[in-house]
């Protein structure tokens, strides 16, 4: 406090809340009632000072903020930096802003300076890409902005008595979903085949909006067959194996127009298939 007066900073990095202790509050640093009165202190030197204040704080494993409910009720805005531990993409993520919109996200590099900003997230999602069979283009919505991924299937002959599922970056119980529509409109049999799926890059998808590219990508690789490369898909699969209208279309459409892709437009998964793969 005595600090603040005296130096008077147009920003305040507290990293972490957790680690803040106050001899006012008889309890030990990172305990909900530290926590809570240091949020509540910072809040008032913020109005008091006019000062910026950038809280820091822990997460749980599922993924909130540790410590008390009152501690987001009190900022202005709540942001998520998210990313895979080994990757050097990061997320960021605003869950609560009282100055704009919090279904924006920023996509940020991590260098040897530093984090980056990334003004084409499509395009390094994609820079490494490979022209094989079992790799799709999709088209998916982190916010409000639309960025092309690439959807990884490999499937191999299953050597015990049932089939492995695997998905990375993607819900598993979407991709049994995917494969039960697959195996029953198409006939393929998928009983009897591990199927192993993954977003490149380390992306976590959680919308429906790439069923279509999570089936073409399996079916790709089940008959050894590679499509188009220029070619890029998203849509919700029905559980009659219709092809159901997503979200953002046009933002979708306008990425995917400038990145040179084509997006496959069909009524069916059995009409997109006859159009992409030709089985």
């Amino acid at each position: 406090m005595h600090t603040i007066a005296s130096q008077k900073p147009r920003l305040i990095i507290i990293d972490s809340i957790q680690t803040i202790e106050s001899e006012d509050i008889a309890a030990s640093a990172g305990s909900v009632a530290q926590v809570k009165y240091a949020g509540i202190k910072l809040q008032k030197i913020a109005k008091e000072q006019n000062v910026a204040i950038i809280i820091v704080g822990h997460i749980t494993k599922q993924g909130q903020i540790a410590g008390p409910k009152i501690l987001e009720h009190l900022v202005d805005a709540v942001v998520y930096l998210e990313g895979e531990k080994l990757g050097n993409l990061r997320l960021i993520r605003a869950t609560k802003n009282r100055f704009g919109a919090v279904n924006e996200v920023g996509v940020l590099e991590m260098t040897a300076d530093g984090l980056k900003a990334v003004d084409s997230p499509s395009e390094l999602f994609l820079a490494e890409r490979q022209n094989s069979s079992g790799s799709v283009v999709a088209c998916t919505m982190e916010g409000l902005r639309p960025i092309l991924v690439e959807v990884q299937a490999l499937t191999n002959k299953s050597e015990y008595g049932f089939a492995k599922r695997v998905a990375i970056g993607f819900d598993s119980n979407r991709l049994d979903l995917i494969c039960a529509i697959i195996q029953n409109k198409l006939k393929l049999d998928l009983g009897h085949t591990d199927i192993f799926l993954n977003i490149a890059g380390g992306m976590k998808i959680k919308e429906v909006g790439i069923d279509t590219a999570v089936a073409i990508a399996i079916i790709s690789s089940y008959k050894n067959k590679i499509i188009n490369p220029k070619s890029c898909f998203w849509g919700e699969l029905g559980l009659t194996g219709e092809i159901r209208k997503v979200s953002f279309h046009e933002k979708r459409l306008k990425e995917t127009k400038t990145l040179g892709f084509n997006f496959q437009s069909a009524k069916s998964l059995t009409e997109l298939v006859a159009q992409v793969v030709k089985i």
